[in-house]
């Protein structure tokens, strides 16, 4: 049977990190899936990611990206104090390499920092936020 996990890691190290699940059956054998690097240095080749407004006390948050390739996917996901996803979507860049979203659902979310990710071509950016109400 096909399982879809996801997972992340709050405290990236710089650099090149490897990632790998263990599945363990009920039976007490386990598996590891193969590895997966991620390279974090690649966040100096050009690419940002800015969001605002922090704090934001319920109106939309606006994402941009710059320094992106032409029409790159990129995966926004939204994860609110408790660690829980809230939002996800995938969109892509212009032509220029730059991306822009406004996530409304704001209003929905808890008091706290929350943590906005975007990901794309292995390389994840993320910035904190702050929820007042």
């Amino acid at each position: 049977e096909i399982h879809n996990y996801q997972e992340y890691d709050f405290t990236p190290y710089s650099g090149l990190s490897y990632y790998r699940l263990k599945q363990t059956d009920y039976d007490g054998k386990y598996t590891f899936s193969s590895v997966i690097p991620v390279n974090l240095d690649q966040y100096n080749k050009g690419a940002e990611m800015t969001v605002f407004p922090s704090p934001t006390t319920g109106q939309s948050i606006n994402i941009k990206m710059t320094g992106l390739s032409n029409e790159d996917q990129v995966l926004l996901v939204l994860i609110d104090v408790l660690g829980q996803t809230v939002y996800s979507k995938v969109t892509f860049s212009d032509p220029n390499g730059n991306m822009a979203e406004a996530i409304d659902q704001t209003q929905f979310l808890p008091p706290g920092v929350c943590t906005v990710i975007g990901s794309s071509n292995n390389l994840v950016y993320k910035q904190k936020i702050i929820v007042k109400k």
